[in-house]
């Protein structure tokens, strides 16, 4: 055997205990090979040697467990390691029925071996929803890579969900940070542009102004910026001694409140629980209630006076045009920050007023506020600007949310 091309690995299999030797390729041997929080990203690369879950498979002569190689070196907990013999006793002989190529038939058995992990941890009372998420993503994977898109969308459905219910419990800004990013980019795998928004401009970056494909292309630069970091984070925690883990604990717990530390990763943060503990750090630094000259553009007059009461607090003064044209005759006249604006109007509709609106003051910040929410609607309205999409009847805390972030 070529010791330039291929080396040898021992390992365990963590759920029979069997010891073995596996042949790998050198070209799949790389230093930044995830470890810890890297391993949970979300596979959607373009290059496939930025991908996590590029390298080889490793899977047990013995009992047919299958894993990427990241994952096959953790334990599974001891609560469930009996419940996982059993059932790989019967899934053994499954494995051995898929007759392709030997890359086909490992896909298979690993995407059958990370069913069964989401399995076992979904019937415990405590659930580990990170480790949940992460074993969904694996079997969305390996789905796609066997070409099942059914069984893939249905497994970065219940990927998400744990994703949302790990980040309603978590009070770690990293690892928050981490998760926005996830749950935005399982949205765009999704196809669901509308319910991403949110987590578009929670990105640190010009998304609004971009095509999905672009959008896309930017997740997966932030992702192998947030892997950097994280491998950087994981090396140095490796070094230090355990009153130095505690004294950098504290150091990160200080660092939490400052509102700047919000956008680790270049990630903005939006967890209620951490913007809470922050509240009084931000309003010391932070000017109360900035005004602005608002433009409200609607016609419908009843809607038109519910908006100058929400943005009254917010405004120095608040100016309103019941169809494009006359918007567009306001933002010519007058300094205008922040304009929210309707899709379905008379005249020249929101999207093309958005265009004008835009080509006269790019700074001018725009809310698209309508009932008309097909995703080719919303993602153009992104592509030309606008920095949120809202949906009547609207939702007046997202609408403050969004102000205050102006």
């Amino acid at each position: 055997m070529d010791e330039n091309i291929f080396y040898e690995i021992e390992l365990d299999c963590p759920v029979c205990n069997y010891k073995f030797t596996e042949y790998k390729t050198k070209v799949k041997v790389r230093e930044n090979m995830p470890t810890g929080y890297e391993s949970y990203l979300l596979p959607i690369y373009k290059n496939e040697l930025n991908n996590p879950l590029s390298y080889e498979i490793d899977v047990c002569p013995n009992c047919n467990y299958a894993a990427y190689h990241g994952d096959f070196k953790e334990n599974i907990d001891n609560k469930t390691i009996t419940i996982a013999k059993t059932f790989f006793k019967e899934i053994k002989n499954l494995a051995k029925d898929v007759n392709y190529n030997i890359s086909y038939r490992n896909y298979e058995k690993a995407r059958i071996s990370y069913i069964l992990t989401a399995f076992i941890l979904e019937q415990l009372k405590q659930k580990d929803h990170l480790k949940l998420a992460k074993s969904y993503i694996r079997v969305a994977w390996f789905s796609k890579e066997i070409r099942d898109i059914s069984f893939y969308r249905k497994s970065l459905k219940k990927a998400l969900d744990s994703y949302i219910n790990a980040y309603n419990e978590i009070d770690d800004f990293k690892l928050s940070s981490i998760i926005v990013y996830l749950i935005g980019a399982i949205y765009i795998e999704l196809g669901d542009f509308e319910s991403a928004i949110p987590y578009f401009n929670k990105l640190n970056g010009d998304l609004k102004a971009k095509k999905i494909s672009e959008i896309k292309d930017k997740l997966e630069e932030l992702t192998l910026v947030v892997r950097e970091n994280l491998k950087e984070l994981n090396e140095k925690l490796k070094t230090l001694t355990d009153e130095e883990k505690k004294k950098y604990k504290l150091e990160m717990k200080e660092a939490n409140k400052i509102p700047d530390y919000k956008k680790p990763f270049g990630i903005e943060i939006a967890n209620p629980k951490l913007e809470e503990e922050n509240y009084e750090i931000e309003n010391t630094n932070i000017e109360k209630n900035k005004k602005n000259i608002f433009l409200i553009v609607d016609d419908s007059k009843l809607f038109v006076k519910t908006l100058e009461k929400i943005v009254e607090s917010f405004s120095d003064k608040i100016y309103t045009a019941s169809n494009g044209e006359e918007a567009i005759k306001i933002v010519k006249k007058e300094k205008i920050d922040i304009v929210t604006l309707d899709i379905e109007m008379p005249g020249i509709n929101g999207i093309e007023t958005l265009k004008k609106i835009k080509k006269l003051n790019k700074n001018i910040e725009v809310i698209m506020i309508s009932s008309k929410q097909d995703s080719k609607t919303i993602v153009e309205a992104l592509k030309l600007g606008a920095i949120n999409y809202l949906l009547k009847p609207l939702d007046k805390d997202k609408l403050i949310n969004i102000i205050k972030k102006c």
